[in-house]
C-alpha cells in the first residue's frame, strides 16, 4: 500500500516536471533575426519627437547664420580698408538684404506648412552647400598703412575702382548672405512652429534660448570673431560646414516623418482647411493685437540696434577709448553673456508647465510692458550719463579736428585713425601716434611705446588717451548697463514671441513667426539703421579716407536720445495691446456667461 502511494508520487512529480518542461519551450521563443538595414533606416525615421533636441540644432543654426551674417560684414569691410569697393558698400548690403528679408520671410514662412520636415531639411541643406563656396573667396589685398610718421609706405587706401577679386568676393558674400537669410527664417518659422503644434508646453523655454542665441550673437560677435575670421578664413569656413551638416543629420534622426508621438501620447494632425497663404495672412493682419506687438517688437529691436551698432563711436567720444580687439577681453565678456541663459530660463520657467500650467496673455503683456519700461529707462540712463574729463587734446575742438593746430607731419590716410597716444611729459593726448611725430616703436620695461615722437620732450609716448585711468571706469558703468539693456530686452521678445504663438490661429503658427521676421526687418535694419546713418553724417566731425573717424560731443545724446524715443514708442503701443486684450478678454467672459 504504502509503495503504491509512493509510485503515485513519483508520477506526480514526473508530471510536474513534464508541465514545467512544455511551459520553458513554449514561452522561450526562439531568438528573431535582426534586420541590420531596419534598424538603421528606423534611426532616420522615429516615432517619438523630442524638442528639447530640436530646439538645440534651431540654436546651432541660428548661431552659424548669425556668425555668417557677421562674418560677410568683416569680409566686405577688409575690401573696404583695400580701397576696392566704396566705404558704403556695407550699408547698402545691410539695406538690400533687410528688404529681401522683409520682402520673403512670409512667403518662406508659409511655404510647405504640410511638410514641415522637409523644409528644415532643406533650408539648412542649402545654407550648408552655399558656404562651401567660402572656401573659393580670392584673399583680399593687404595694403598696411603705418601709424607712424614719414613712413616710407605709402599705399593708396582710397577707392579707385572694383577689381575682378573684389567683384568675385562680392558675389559670393552677396550669395552666401541670401542663404544665411533663408536658412534663419525657415528653420527658425517652421521649428518653432512645428515644436509648438505638437508640444506646446515648454514653449516659452524653447523660444528664449533661440531668441538668446539670435541677439548676443549679434551683440558681441564682431569681436570674437576678429582674429579668427581675419586669419584663418578657410578653418572658419570648414566649422561652419561641419556643424551644419551635423545639425542636418540630426535632423533626419529628430524629426518624425508623420505625427509624433509625444511623451507617451499620439498628437492629432493640424488641420489643412484654409492654410492658404492669402487666407493665413489676412488671419495675422486681422489680428490687432499681433499686429501692434509686431510693431512694438520692431521698434524695440531698432532701438537696441541702433546703440549696439554705434556703440564703438560713442565710446570714442563720450571715454576716449578705442575698443580693444583683445581676445581675452572680448571673450571674458562673452562668458558674461552666459549668465543671461539663466535669466532667460527663469522667465521661460515662470510660463511654462508645471509653473503655469496654461499660458496667461495678459500675464506676458505684463511682463513685456515692464521689461519695455526698464529698457527704456536704462537707454535714458547710457544717454544722460556725462562724458569723462578728456584732459587736453592736441588739435581737437568742439567742431572738428584742426590739424593745423598741431605740427603737420607727413601722415598717411589709414583707415583707423583715431588711435590716441598720451605725451606723459606734458600729459597731452595727441589723436594718433603719427600727429604726435612718433616715428618708431619700442618696448620699455615690458611696455610698448612710441619713441622719437617729435611732440614729447622725452621722445616717448604711451598707447591711450592721459585720460584713460579714469574714462575706463565710466566705460566699466557704460558697459554694465548695455548688458542690462540687452537683458531686457531679451526678455520683451521673448515674451512677445510667444504671446504671437498663443493668439494666433492653429494653422497660422509659422506665418505670424515669418510676419514678425518681416515687421523686425523693416523697422530695425531699413527705417532704423538709415535713421542712425543720417545722425551720423550730420554729426561727423572729423571726415578722411570716405570715412567719420570721430563724431560729435552731443552724437551720443542723439543716438541715446533716439533710442529712448523708440523704447517709449514700443511701450506706449504694448499698453495700447494690453488694453484692448483685457476688453477682448471681458467681453468673451460676458458672452460666456450669457450662454
Amino acid at each position: 500500500m504504502s509503495s503504491n502511494r509512493e509510485e503515485l508520487a513519483l508520477s506526480q512529480r514526473r508530471d510536474l516536471s513534464d508541465d514545467e518542461n512544455d511551459t520553458d519551450e513554449i514561452c522561450h521563443d526562439p531568438p528573431r533575426k535582426v534586420n541590420v538595414k531596419d534598424r538603421v533606416l528606423s534611426w532616420f525615421n522615429p516615432k517619438k519627437f523630442d524638442p528639447r533636441k530640436l530646439r538645440g540644432v534651431l540654436i546651432g543654426v541660428t548661431v552659424i547664420t548669425t556668425l555668417g551674417e557677421i562674418c560677410t560684414y568683416k569680409l566686405i569691410k577688409q575690401d573696404i580698408k583695400s580701397g576696392e569697393i566704396p566705404f558704403y558698400t556695407p550699408d547698402v548690403m545691410i539695406l538690400a538684404l533687410s528688404i529681401f528679408e522683409a520682402l520673403v520671410a512670409p512667403i518662406v514662412s508659409w511655404w510647405g506648412y504640410g511638410k514641415r520636415r522637409t523644409m528644415l531639411l532643406a533650408y539648412s541643406s542649402v545654407v550648408t552647400v552655399c558656404c562651401i563656396l567660402w572656401f573659393f573667396i580670392p584673399n583680399v589685398e593687404e595694403r598696411s598703412i603705418s601709424e607712424l610718421c614719414d613712413a616710407a609706405d605709402e599705399n593708396n587706401i582710397k577707392f579707385e575702382g572694383m577689381t575682378t577679386r573684389s567683384i568675385t568676393r562680392l558675389a559670393i558674400l552677396t550669395c552666401t548672405s541670401v542663404s544665411f537669410i533663408l536658412s534663419r527664417i525657415g528653420c527658425w518659422c517652421h521649428g518653432i512652429a512645428y515644436s509648438d503644434e505638437y508640444a506646446p508646453s515648454r514653449t516659452s523655454m524653447h523660444y528664449g534660448a533661440l531668441l538668446l542665441s539670435r541677439v548676443a550673437i549679434l551683440v558681441i560677435g564682431e569681436r570674437i570673431m576678429t582674429s579668427l575670421l581675419e586669419k584663418n578664413l578657410y578653418i572658419q569656413t570648414l566649422i561652419f560646414v561641419l556643424s551644419l551638416a551635423v545639425n542636418v543629420i540630426q535632423l533626419l534622426c529628430i524629426v518624425p516623418k508623420v505625427v509624433p508621438e509625444v511623451d507617451g501620447v499620439q498628437r492629432t494632425p493640424v488641420s489643412q482647411k484654409d492654410r492658404g497663404f492669402f487666407l493665413s495672412l489676412r488671419r495675422v493682419m486681422c489680428n490687432s493685437v499681433a499686429m501692434t506687438q509686431m510693431l512694438a517688437m520692431g521698434l524695440m529691436a531698432a532701438a537696441l540696434w541702433g546703440f549696439v551698432y554705434n556703440e564703438s563711436e560713442i565710446s570714442k567720444v563720450k571715454f576716449n577709448l578705442v575698443r580693444e580687439d583683445n581676445v581675452l577681453i572680448n571673450y571674458t565678456e562673452l562668458i558674461m553673456y552666459h549668465f543671461l541663459v539663466v535669466i532667460v530660463g527663469y522667465a521661460g520657467v515662470k510660463f511654462s508647465a508645471p509653473v503655469l500650467m496654461e499660458f496667461c496673455n495678459l500675464k506676458a503683456m505684463k511682463q513685456t510692458i515692464l521689461m519695455s519700461v526698464l529698457a527704456c529707462i536704462v537707454f535714458v540712463a547710457l544717454t544722460v550719463i556725462p562724458r569723462c574729463d578728456h584732459g587736453e587734446v592736441a588739435g581737437l575742438s568742439e567742431t572738428g579736428l584742426t590739424i593745423g593746430s598741431v605740427p603737420n607731419f607727413s601722415c598717411l590716410p589709414r583707415w583707423n585713425e583715431f588711435q590716441p597716444v598720451c605725451v606723459v611729459d606734458e600729459m597731452v593726448t595727441y589723436v594718433s601716434p603719427c600727429q604726435a611725430g612718433c616715428r618708431s616703436t619700442e618696448t620699455n620695461n615690458g611696455f610698448f611705446v612710441y619713441s622719437n615722437c617729435t611732440c614729447a620732450a622725452g621722445g616717448r609716448a604711451l598707447i591711450g588717451a592721459c585720460s584713460n585711468v579714469r574714462c575706463t571706469q565710466s566705460y566699466h558703468l557704460h558697459g554694465m548697463l548695455l548688458y542690462a539693456v540687452v537683458t531686457f530686452t531679451v526678455l520683451v521678445f521673448q515674451a512677445q514671441g510667444v504671446l504671437l504663438l498663443r493668439i494666433v490661429d492653429q494653422r497660422d503658427k509659422s506665418v505670424v513667426m515669418g510676419l514678425a521676421w518681416s515687421m523686425v526687418a523693416f523697422i530695425c535694419f531699413v527705417c532704423g539703421h538709415l535713421s542712425f546713418l543720417g545722425i551720423g553724417l550730420a554729426t561727423c566731425n572729423w571726415f578722411e579716407v570716405e570715412k567719420c573717424h570721430l563724431q560729435n560731443p552731443l552724437y551720443p545724446t542723439f543716438v541715446g536720445g533716439t533710442c529712448s524715443l523708440l523704447a517709449l514708442l514700443s511701450i506706449i503701443i504694448s499698453i495700447g495691446s494690453y488694453v484692448c486684450l483685457r476688453v477682448s478678454n471681458k467681453v468673451r467672459v460676458d458672452q460666456n456667461a450669457q450662454l
